[in-house]
């Protein structure tokens, strides 16, 4: 059974950290209810926009955002060109005019805000993420298969980053320790977080009994840091669900 979702109409989800963003975006976008907008405030490959039901320029939304009634998941950009590997994101500006519009419509919008070059953990460079003030709710992701795995740059993306905030060095093994100083520094998983967003931590590939009470050891420490919420989940193809909502009682 599906845990319920922190969601209303008016929510702006932005989606960061590595490991299934996009996969989690698509996954969230069927999951709520309603049509939806997904878009992004980064770059992101255009064979990653198969998983809408309808493509619109920013223009053509603007336009007549009626439109997204039509579609259960939209997929809105500021251009739209098959023939460019990458989409390119929204300007700080074009976001929140859009948002204003989608909130009129009552919908939701998921925004994937950051980029890790497949891998499944790493430390954000000076320019992003790329969070809208707008935002409500911010899904950090990090992959549970990377525990126990050498940090280099074939498992970390940025790793002089991420070894300068973890207080690691190359070549040494990630545990569930290095995972939690990775979420809980300042310059880390929720960094440039607006001030009144709710922070989730979404420790994905939770695919074994292992791992799932390392996420459980995690969370608990995510939790005396102030995060809000810890998912763990499976977001494999074809089997995509979250396995757990994890809630941080003291700021229920």
């Amino acid at each position: 059974m599906t845990p319920s979702l922190p969601f209303d109409q008016s929510a702006v989800i932005s989606i960061i950290g590595a490991g299934g963003k996009t996969s989690l975006m698509f996954y969230l976008a069927r999951a709520l209810k309603g049509n939806v907008i997904t878009t992004t405030t980064t770059k992101v490959g255009y064979d990653q926009l198969q998983g809408a039901d309808q493509l619109l320029t920013y223009d053509q939304f603007m336009g007549q955002p009626e439109q997204c009634l039509q579609a259960k998941v939209n997929w809105v950009s500021r251009v739209l060109d098959s023939s460019q590997r990458k989409v390119d994101g929204f300007s700080p500006l074009e976001f929140r005019w859009m948002t204003a519009v989608a909130r009129s419509y009552g919908l939701p919008i998921i925004n994937e805000a950051d980029g890790a070059h497949c891998r499944h953990i790493k430390a954000p460079s000076d320019f992003e993420p790329v969070i809208p003030e707008e935002t409500t709710h911010v899904l950090s992701l990090v992959g549970l298969d990377v525990l126990g795995q050498p940090i280099n740059d074939q498992v970390v993306h940025r790793l002089p980053l991420f070894t300068g905030i973890t207080g690691t060095l190359e070549g040494m093994q990630i545990t569930e320790e290095v995972i939690i100083a990775a979420y809980c520094h300042p310059m880390g998983g929720f960094k440039n977080t607006p001030a009144t967003a709710s922070k989730i931590a979404v420790l994905n590939f939770a695919d074994s009994e292992e791992r799932v009470l390392a996420g459980r050891r995690i969370a608990r420490k995510l939790f005396s840091a102030g995060i809000d919420e810890v998912w763990l989940t499976s977001m494999k193809p074809g089997n995509q669900r979250i396995l757990e909502r994890l809630r941080n009682e003291e700021k229920r």
